[in-house]
C-alpha cells in the first residue's frame, strides 16, 4: 500500500518551555544597576579632576608664554627706530633739549624717552608725527592700552677720553690696572646703552611711583608689589659716522 506524503508535514511539538525562554531573554536584556552607574560616574569624574586641575597652569603658561612675545616684538621695534634715527634727535647731549625726554639718575647720568603704549597685540598706540616723541592717545586708545615701553639710554662720554670721570657710566665691567681696580669706567663718546622695559599695565598706573632713582629705571621689586611684570631688554647704540671732538 501505498502512502501519499502531505505537502505540508506537521511541525514538531517544541521541547523547550516558553516560559522559560522569556525568561532567559529578559536576563540578556539586563540594564547596570544603580550602583554600577554611580561607581562608574565617580571614576570618570576623578579623571576628569586631574585633567581640570591642568588647565589655569597651562592657561597661566599660555599668557606668559604671549606677553613674553609681544614684549620681545615691542622691544625690536623700539631698538630698530633708534638704530634708524638721527643719534643728535634721541640723545639730549651738549644742551640738546628733546621734548618730553627727562634726564636722571646717579649724577644726572641717564636720559629717559617719553613713554609708548601697545594694544594686546603689540600694535602701538597714540603715535606721533615726526615733530614730537610725546605720543597723544584719543579716548578710545586709552581704553586700549595694554602694554607700557619704557626706554633709559646713558648719556655718552665726553669726547677727550682724559675729561672722563669716576663716575661715568658703562653696562660693562670696570677696567683693571697694575694696581688694582679702575674707577674710571668705560665710556665711549657718541654711545648710548639703552634699556628697554616693556611693563603688562592695562590700568595704565602711573610708572613714576614705580622708578628707582639711581638707575633711573622702573624697580623690579616695586613693580611687583603691584602684580606689574617687567621684561627688559637691551641694545646699544651708536652715532653712524665720524663726529670730531670739539
Amino acid at each position: 500500500m501505498m502512502t501519499c506524503n502531505s505537502p505540508f508535514p506537521e511541525a514538531a511539538p517544541s521541547s523547550r518551555n516558553p516560559s522559560r525562554t522569556l525568561y532567559r531573554g529578559r536576563q540578556k536584556a539586563r540594564a547596570f544597576s544603580l550602583v554600577e552607574v554611580v561607581l562608574s560616574i565617580g571614576v570618570v569624574a576623578f579623571a576628569f579632576i586631574g585633567v581640570f586641575s591642568l588647565l589655569p597652569a597651562g592657561m597661566n603658561a599660555f599668557r606668559e608664554g604671549m606677553d613674553a612675545s609681544i614684549s620681545a616684538q615691542i622691544a625690536q621695534r623700539v631698538i630698530g627706530e633708534a638704530e634708524q634715527s638721527n643719534f643728535d634727535a634721541l640723545v639730549p647731549v651738549d644742551g640738546n633739549n628733546i621734548d618730553g625726554v627727562t634726564v636722571g639718575g646717579s649724577s644726572g647720568q641717564f636720559y629717559a624717552l617719553p613713554l609708548r603704549y601697545f594694544d594686546d597685540q603689540g600694535t602701538e598706540l597714540g603715535v606721533s608725527d615726526a615733530s614730537t616723541l610725546v605720543p597723544t592717545l584719543t579716548a578710545d586708545e586709552r581704553s586700549r592700552v595694554v602694554y607700557t615701553a619704557r626706554v633709559r639710554g646713558s648719556l655718552p662720554g665726553a669726547a677727550d677720553p682724559n675729561a672722563q670721570t669716576s663716575d661715568c657710566f658703562t653696562s660693562l665691567p670696570v677696567s683693571m690696572d697694575g694696581e688694582g681696580s679702575n674707577t674710571a669706567r668705560f665710556n665711549p663718546r657718541f654711545t648710548t646703552f639703552l634699556t628697554i622695559q616693556v611693563t603688562k599695565n592695562p590700568d595704565r598706573l602711573t610708572l613714576d611711583s614705580f622708578i628707582d632713582t639711581a638707575s633711573f629705571l622702573i624697580s623690579s621689586t616695586l613693580a611687583r608689589s603691584k602684580n606689574l611684570p617687567v621684561k627688559t631688554f637691551t641694545a646699544i647704540v651708536t652715532r653712524n659716522g665720524y663726529q670730531a671732538a670739539n
